[in-house]
């Protein structure tokens, strides 16, 4: 059958209309994204909906709502978005924006509705909503603990604050009122604890100077202190005082005072991490049964808390205490409550040590291989050396089906992210897949998300979501250990060049840190111009954000410095890399040297009884990515662990 010339005409110019609309359409989700950077709002909005993509609108409401200049936002609108869309990226943002939308005209059902369901950010939000339920709600049982948190949290001119006693103060107790000038404190506003100091008796408001001196780094602090009769004891002044005692050696005393604070929702990782310093500081004294104490004192109240305290205590009493039974309780909880693979590697590792330390080796070898299957974290190494294995078997990268990659690419926020990484909005595709990832289990999405990432080459963006795909044990090789750069000719092996550069910049090579310390290598000027002068190079502070390689070059010379002076130590070398040389030799008078230690197992007990938490954590890491380096780019699994853990010729590594 022929066609007609007109037919072929007709075809063509369909054809070509189709592609004219999808330029078109392209074109305006451009000019879309152009009229977000530019914050124009209405017409970035107006765009939106005429281009009739539902994704692209969301994402241009949701940054309207972020942007705290816009005077058109609103707490309704912001709140009406968050209940349609309460999975979207940036939600807690959107949620303090919202309220600092409060104001008179704000629908009273509505504000009381939403925080009824989301307790408050801010001070202005609490204030809110006490105004808000003191209008709507008769019931005093559920009114009055409105109306006492709002006297806690909210954040009152002196006018309202007035206003707002005279209204309630029958109502208020003198618990109420301590609250409120502790809550002052913890925020350091001075100001305002000194004038509620009124609602308090004389007793407490002498209390309360004495944490206001102390906060203002008073010579009297232990006079002050020692002043207070322990019946007008806060937790507020007890926090202070045992910070400042921080500086002195830890005594009995200390855990003393522990026991009388009172733990706050509010602070209680505060109280976590001074209570883990001063565990910290017992085992720097070698008072391990005094550290255990501390470290069981009843303060954690949450996972990641209770997860570090529950595994320092199992750990003192294995290592130190010689307590294995003991040990076991702790590392038991601990297991209970850890989810990623670094710390459920770490868990079973112990307990398989615990079960080792009890003679019962069949057990301990049990978990020694649920360890070994996170292969790719420190702990899952470790229990490759317990097991005997000379290869390290990285996990599989999942498969997916075409019916999961259907039902995941139909998701909003995989076409968010997709749409983002298309436009080149990169940044924000970021913080997308980011939230993506928190809100699922899926490793099959986890996958897809960092495949997105992956296609915008922004190493950097990779590998930090890669990192949280491996967190959710979804292991993606080729966007966690990219090999970017050509390491031919450097000092040090090229396996731990990129385990460093992971680790301390994740390969952005602009990065600058809050100690100054820039690009791929996280090098301070007077390193690198240190390192620069002995190998007769000049030193340009510019380049270690503006050429790679040039911090690559400086940054693994300082590191061949340091490996020449820790006698091939990779332990020492890369602690002093993180902590400095100075940390690293007071470490090694403290603890003993861990090159004259035979024992792997000691070995990895010294790691651990390195005093700071980052520098713990940098070893354990940097180590770990030398190893899946060093079978990336070797093409090679045969593990070398047991040696890096020794004192290490890099010669033959």
């Amino acid at each position: 059958m022929k066609i007609t010339i007109k037919l072929l005409t007709s075809i063509f110019l369909l054809l070509a209309l189709k592609v004219n609309a999808n330029s078109d359409s392209v074109d305006n989700v451009k000019q879309v994204f152009t009229y977000i950077d530019q914050k124009n709002w209405s017409q970035a909005e107006d765009l939106a909906l005429e281009v009739n993509n539902k994704i692209l609108t969301k994402i241009v409401l949701s940054q309207k709502y972020l942007d705290n200049k816009y005077s058109d936002n609103s707490f309704e609108h912001i709140i009406r978005f968050l209940c349609n869309n309460p999975d979207w990226p940036q939600n807690k943002l959107l949620e303090e924006r919202a309220e600092e939308y409060l104001n008179n005209n704000t629908n009273k059902k509505v504000i009381f509705d939403w925080f009824s369901k989301h307790p408050p950010l801010t001070g202005k939000g609490y204030k809110f909503y006490a105004a808000a339920a003191s209008s709507l709600i008769k019931d005093q049982k559920i009114l009055l603990p409105i109306i006492k948190e709002a006297w806690v949290y909210a954040n009152f001119t002196p006018e309202e604050e007035n206003a707002y006693y005279n209204k309630w103060h029958k109502y208020l107790t003198a618990s109420d009122h301590l609250e409120r000038i502790e809550e002052h404190l913890w925020k350091n506003d001075i100001r305002s604890a000194e004038q509620s100091l009124k609602y308090v008796d004389q007793g407490y408001r002498n209390s309360f100077k004495v944490q206001i001196a102390i906060i203002g780094k008073s010579p009297n602090a232990e006079k002050l202190f020692k002043s207070v009769p322990e019946k007008y004891y806060t937790s507020g002044l007890l926090y202070r005082y045992l910070d400042f005692k921080k500086m002195q050696k830890p005594t009995k005393e200390i855990i003393t005072l522990f026991k009388k604070a009172k733990n706050n929702r509010k602070h209680f990782a505060k109280w976590c991490r001074i209570q883990s310093y001063y565990a910290r500081e017992f085992i720097d004294y070698k008072d391990f049964a005094n550290s255990y104490r501390m470290a069981t004192l009843p303060f954690a109240t949450c996972p990641e808390t209770i997860r570090e305290q529950e595994w320092l205590a199992g750990w003192l009493s294995l290592s130190f205490l010689k307590k294995p039974d003991q040990a076991l309780v702790h590392f038991n909880k601990f297991i209970k409550v850890v989810k990623t693979p670094i710390s459920l590697a770490r868990g079973f590792y112990w307990l398989g040590r615990t079960y080792a330390a009890k003679g019962d080796k069949q057990t301990a070898r049990k978990f020694y291989e649920q360890a070994a299957k996170y292969s790719f974290t420190f702990y899952g190494q470790v229990a490759n050396i317990e097991l005997n294995r000379t290869k390290l078997v990285l996990p599989p990268i999942p498969v997916i089906t075409s019916e999961e990659r259907q039902i995941i690419e139909n998701k909003e926020i995989i076409k968010a992210i997709r749409l983002l990484v298309k436009y080149n909005k990169n940044y924000l595709a970021l913080i997308y897949s980011k939230a993506a990832m928190k809100n699922t289990k899926n490793s099959a999405e986890i996958q897809i998300i960092a495949n997105i990432i992956k296609a915008n080459n922004n190493t950097n963006h990779m590998v930090e979501v890669a990192k949280i795909a491996a967190q959710n044990n979804a292991f993606i090789p080729d966007c966690a250990f990219p090999t970017p750069y050509n390491l031919v000719g450097l000092p040090i092996p090229p396996h731990l060049t990129y385990g460093i550069i992971r680790q301390e910049s994740v390969f952005d090579y602009k990065a600058v840190s809050y100690a100054n310390a820039m690009g791929l290598m996280q090098l301070i000027k007077g390193t690198a111009c240190d390192t620069a002068r002995s190998i007769n190079v000049k030193c340009n502070v510019a380049d270690l954000t503006r050429n790679p390689v040039y911090n690559i070059k400086l940054g693994s010379h300082h590191f061949k410095k340091l490996l020449d002076d820790h006698k091939g130590s990779y332990i020492l070398s890369i602690a002093s890399y993180n902590a400095g040389s100075h940390n690293v030799v007071k470490w090694i008078d403290r603890f003993g040297d861990p090159r004259d230690i035979k024992d792997t197992r000691k070995v990895i007990d010294w790691i651990e009884l390195i005093p700071y938490r980052e520098t713990r954590d940098y070893v354990q890491r940097v180590l770990e990515n030398v190893q899946i380096y060093r079978v990336i780019l070797n093409k090679n699994s045969s593990l070398y662990f047991k040696r890096d853990l020794h004192a290490c010729d890099i010669a033959k590594s």
